[in-house]
């Protein structure tokens, strides 16, 4: 089986001056879907841009860039040089900076493959493939649907018949709703808290 390099990222944020900043300094969602892609033999690595830099700079009169910039984060991508970028959107105001992250993963290396995720996106799964630049869509809980995607990239898995995803056939926008949840959390490995900086 060949290695796959897997990067989970976070993207920066955009604030109106003045607002309050919530940060995620653990995001968990993302620490159990790496603990699951390392657990599947994957060279996994993870991308905070909120917490690996915390200055800001000024996009317009009244907005301010959190994180990252994004020749910095193209230069990460470059480095870490990954087969697939899960990038993380918890809601609709962060989407903009989510397919930016896309975009950029893409002008690395088009080969490479994204997936997005997060509550927004599982409550709107179609609205995540309407950017070129992003090739699937997991909805709600991913961590068995990552490993069915893993499957499915090694042709071991049938992606008509993964749980929990969306994704273009054609020209046309598939949804495999929700069905099928983790029932006994015990057999789900601890986050993979040794990948973030804090």
């Amino acid at each position: 089986m060949i290695k796959i390099r897997i990067l989970f990222i976070i993207p920066p944020n955009t604030f109106f001056k003045g607002d309050f900043r919530g940060y995620i300094p653990f995001p968990i969602g993302i620490a159990y879907l790496a603990a699951v892609t390392e657990n599947y033999g994957c060279e996994t690595f993870v991308l905070d841009c909120m917490i690996e830099d915390e200055s800001e700079k000024e996009i317009s009169g009244n907005q301010v860039h959190v994180g990252l910039r994004w020749e910095e984060i193209g230069k990460r991508v470059k480095e870490i040089n990954p087969d697939i970028v899960g990038i993380s959107c918890s809601y609709s105001a962060q989407y903009e900076n989510a397919v930016k992250v896309a975009k950029i993963v893409k002008e690395v290396n088009r080969k490479a493959i994204t997936f997005i995720g997060g509550s927004y996106h599982s409550a709107m799964p179609k609205d995540g493939l309407k950017d070129e630049n992003i090739d699937y869509v997991f909805i709600g809980e991913a961590e068995n649907t990552i490993i069915d995607v893993l499957d499915y990239l090694q042709g071991n898995k049938d992606l008509a018949k993964i749980d929990g995803i969306a994704f273009r056939q054609d020209k046309e926008i598939i949804v495999n709703p929700k069905t099928k949840f983790i029932d006994n959390l015990d057999e789900m490995p601890f986050p993979a808290r040794h990948l973030f900086k804090f």
